[in-house]
């Protein structure tokens, strides 16, 4: 079936030689054999199984896209996406591509250019609070760089994964509206855990202009010199030109800076801060007065006693005596004492003195009580 033996004889004695032919089964299938080893090797290039088309996925887009101004700057806040366009769960999310076109232009079509793109890994100078992103947008790229009052901008952001495939863009749009200047004499008067501040309205806004559309103020408060949140203590716009705020610790500087508003609803639309103040809350109300003060004469001695003052923040007492009733008391307590007695040395037999107590807090200027039931003693 394979190779054939043929003797072939030639003349001459011993002449004959032998050799093997091939038949045509063999040839066939060796044809066959090298014809299927080629196909083989061309079609699974050294794989095995057969050949699969890897998938690409598309990630969905970003969701909740919201543009805040802030002053002569824009806020853009958003959330991330957690699913493929196609509803599979997204793995490969690596970033955030965003565009910024300035909209004002009287032009047929808008330019929108790349501002920045945004690495989950590195997402300086965004900010990521769980699956919510931040970013403010100062429009440092600009050729004179920062965004200008009176434009309006618009925003596209756009999710992007590892094999750098863009999900759908979402856009959104800003106005910078020129806010008025800041409201001139800030003042504030301490109280007691409260400050009374007050101030005068502007009239004008950044640009010059006249302010025909002031809506209110918000006001900031900080613990510590120059530094403020972004909420306004005032938990709504105010409308007139005073404001209290209570609930304050007394003995403890805080500080306060206001801004004017000419939008009724948030993003407020703020004016520059005004200059700052510092103003530290005291407490303003006296104690209660001492009671049951008691007087017994001794021996070349007067000796008193009143009951405590259960008050927190007290300094002590202060004991007052007089020659006369009910007028010409001399304190002769200098220093608040603690004790709740006092013995009065410098009297003299048949001569009636009167005394009176008082209590002191202490606070920075201390308050002082009203004075207690006035008693009268006199030694032998």
């Amino acid at each position: 079936m394979g190779l054939k033996r043929v003797v072939s004889r030639e003349s001459g004695v011993g002449s004959q030689r032998i050799y093997y032919r091939p038949s045509l089964i063999f040839v066939l299938g060796l044809l066959f054999t090298v014809h299927c080893s080629l196909f083989a090797v061309l079609t699974a290039c050294g794989r095995k199984g057969d050949p699969t088309v890897p998938v690409r996925y598309i990630p969905g887009p970003v969701e909740d896209l919201v543009a805040t101004p802030k002053e002569n700057t824009v806020i853009l806040s958003w959330s991330s996406p957690d699913k493929n366009a196609d509803g599979s769960p997204i793995k490969d999310l690596t970033g955030f591509v965003i565009l910024r076109a300035d909209l004002s232009e009287d032009v047929k079509e808008y330019v929108y250019k790349k501002i920045l793109v945004i690495a989950l890994d590195k997402p300086e100078p965004s900010i990521l609070k769980e699956n919510m992103v931040y970013l403010k947008d100062a429009g440092e790229d600009l050729s004179l760089p920062g965004l200008n009052y009176g434009r309006t901008y618009g925003y596209k952001v756009f999710s992007i994964n590892k094999s750098k495939i863009l999900g759908k863009e979402r856009e959104t749009r800003v106005t910078l509206s020129i806010p008025p200047v800041h409201p001139e004499g800030f003042m504030a008067t301490s109280g007691d855990a409260r400050v009374m501040l007050n101030w005068t309205p502007p009239s004008k806004r950044i640009d010059g202009s006249e302010l025909t559309d002031l809506r209110g103020y918000n006001i900031y408060r900080g613990r510590e010199k120059g530094v403020y949140g972004d909420t306004p203590v005032n938990p709504g716009l105010i409308l007139s030109q005073t404001y209290t705020d209570q609930g304050l610790e007394n003995n403890k500087p805080y500080y306060y800076i206001i801004k004017a508003v000419n939008t009724l609803t948030p993003p407020w639309n703020e004016g520059p801060p005004s200059a700052e103040i510092a103003v530290t809350p005291q407490k303003m109300t006296p104690p209660d007065p001492p009671k049951r003060l008691i007087a017994v004469p001794a021996e070349g001695k007067i000796f008193l006693t009143w009951d405590e003052n259960k008050e927190p923040e007290l300094a002590g007492y202060k004991v007052y005596r007089s020659l006369r009733p009910k007028t010409g008391f001399i304190l002769l307590t200098p220093a608040a004492i603690i004790k709740t007695t006092f013995t009065d040395t410098d009297v003299s037999p048949k001569i009636k003195y009167y005394y009176r107590v008082t209590v002191v807090d202490n606070a920075p200027k201390p308050n002082e009580s009203l004075h207690s039931e006035e008693v009268e003693a006199q030694i032998r």
